[in-house]
Formats: structure tokens, sequence, C-alpha cells
């Protein structure tokens, strides 16, 4: 879990970077004329994913409930994010959607399994079964 913690906080960390110093390249593929307004809204969204790299880095070295949480809350900061995401396509109000629905479906997708396995609900033995 130390690894999979690691690396999300990672992809956390550079969306956190990519969304504060090139918040302008980080809309351009969705369409989204960034005005100062955006940019602002989305620095303190960058902010929310530096500040949930940082727990989920810490959260490496917790035991396994503090763990539980961390990846509980990941699972649903991306699932709502996936969501958005999805939303914004039906509603055309942004284009060039498909990494942000693949990127939010992948992570929702992993801090799900990560979850079954730290309540013990999926073993990686049951989960290569059912694939």
């Amino acid at each position: 879990m130390k690894t999979f913690l690691g690396i999300a906080a990672c992809v956390a960390w550079l969306s956190g970077a990519a969304l504060m110093f090139a918040t302008k390249a980080f809309y351009a593929p969705f369409g989204i004329e960034v005005t100062d307004k955006i940019s602002l809204i989305a620095q303190a969204e960058a902010a929310v994913l530096i500040g949930l790299g940082v727990i989920t880095w810490l959260g490496r070295q917790l035991d396994r409930r503090g763990q539980t949480a961390v990846i509980a809350g990941n699972l649903v900061v991306q699932a709502i994010s996936l969501v958005a995401v999805v939303r914004a396509a039906i509603l055309g109000i942004a284009n060039g959607v498909g990494p942000g629905i693949a990127t939010h479906s992948v992570l929702t997708v992993a801090f799900a399994v990560g979850l079954a396995r730290m309540l013990g609900l999926a073993t990686s033995d049951k989960l290569s079964r059912s694939v």
C-alpha cells in the first residue's frame, strides 16, 4: 500500500502544480477560457490537491486503520471528480474531457480496490480470479 499511496500523492502534486502554475495550459484542451476568476478558482483547487498529496504521502507511514482512512478519502475525491467531469461532458460545457474521465476512472477503481483490500473484502487472489 505504501507504494500505491506514494504514487497517488505524486499524481495529486503534479496535478496541483499544473493547476497552480500552468492554469491556461491545463484548461486549454477543455476549451475553457481562463479568466482571472477561473485562474483563482483553479489555484484554490490546486491548493486542495497539493494538500491531498501531502496527506496521502504521510499516510504511507500510518497503520492499517490510518491508511484505510486516507484511501477512503481519496476514493471519495476521485469518484466525485469523475462525476463532475462526466457532467461537464454531458452538459457540453467542456471539450476534450476524455483524459479527465480516463484519469478519474482509473484512480476511482484503484482506490476502490485498495479500500476493498484494506477492509478485507478483496485479496489479490480473489481479484485475479474475477478478471
